[in-house]
């Protein structure tokens, strides 16, 4: 993955995956390279997955919320940046994601 050789890493994470479904690191890092990809809607699946092993981890919160808010998913988006904050008070990405996605559901808003 560190060498830019990102099919070759999303083959060796899938099969660390399909041998151990629950490891949260290659989860992690295989959503984070789905989305790199421009695989988004998988990559939301992966977060999801990790999400479930470890609800407490601002940084999926927050990671997911962004890929929810480009899906068009705003509402999804702001659900998880929100959960983001109350596990992490003072995480400014994910206060400043969550001030945009209120922007933007503001422009959309008859």
């Amino acid at each position: 993955m560190d060498e830019g050789r990102h099919d070759q890493a999303l083959a060796a994470f899938g099969r660390a995956l399909a041998l151990r479904p629950d490891y949260p690191d290659a989860l992690l890092n295989h959503a984070g390279l789905l989305a790199q990809s421009g695989r988004g809607d998988e990559a939301i699946l992966e977060f999801q997955r990790l999400l479930k092993l470890e609800p407490e981890a601002p940084d999926v919160h927050n990671d997911l919320g962004t890929l929810l808010a480009q899906s068009g998913d705003l509402a999804g988006a702001k659900r998880e940046f929100r959960e983001a904050l109350r596990l992490k008070p003072d995480y400014a990405e994910a206060r400043n994601n969550l001030e945009r996605a209120e922007a933007l559901g503001a422009q959309h808003s008859p």
